[in-house]
């Protein structure tokens, strides 16, 4: 009250709503998610023993790129408070653009070097993301609402971890010799 007088006036219902919501307009968002990250972690599985995991991969590397590029875009060049906490950026940053090209290339493969560097780079992002999601269990870092990234994450890299240290030779080109 502001002088004895009230400083807002009675509640007024202006709409009614008369048809329900849909069933999935009920569905939390955070839920959505979650069944994203099953369903890309399933089609990865799926893809195990295929010739399209690279494509798999390579489409993860050109989307944690982009969302790492968004991401130092705020971190660098605004004035928002909440991105210099946020630790997504250890994981989604713009070096995965220079991987998913080097993966893209056949030079690659053709460089022992490269592919053990490449099998450390998933390894070590694998690695990272298993002990920062350890560590949130445990509460040693401050909550964020990321968990859903950071699976996302530890699913890929962990897929392509597994699949390169099970075949050292994994995304090697074979060239067929034509006089045989």
């Amino acid at each position: 009250k502001l002088r004895g007088r009230p400083l807002v006036g009675p509640k007024m219902q202006l709409h009614i709503r008369r048809a329900k919501l849909a069933w999935w307009g009920k569905v939390q968002p955070s839920t959505w998610t979650y069944l994203f990250l099953v369903l890309w972690g399933l089609l990865g599985l799926l893809l195990w023993n295929s010739r399209f995991f690279r494509t798999w991969i390579r489409m993860s590397l050109l989307v944690f790129g982009l969302l790492g590029a968004a991401l130092t875009f705020m971190l660098t060049l605004t004035k928002f408070p909440e991105p210099p906490g946020n630790a997504n950026i250890f994981f989604y940053h713009p070096l995965h653009w220079y991987v998913w090209w080097k993966l893209g290339t056949k030079r690659w493969s053709a460089s022992p070097l490269w592919r053990v560097r490449i099998r450390w780079y998933f390894a070590i992002h694998t690695g990272g993301a298993l002990l920062y999601l350890l560590l949130k269990l445990l509460g040693a870092v401050p909550l964020q609402l990321n968990l859903h990234f950071i699976l996302l994450v530890a699913v890929t890299f962990g897929l392509t971890t597994a699949q390169m240290w099970r075949n050292f030779d994994w995304g090697v080109v074979q060239t067929h010799d034509k006089s045989e």
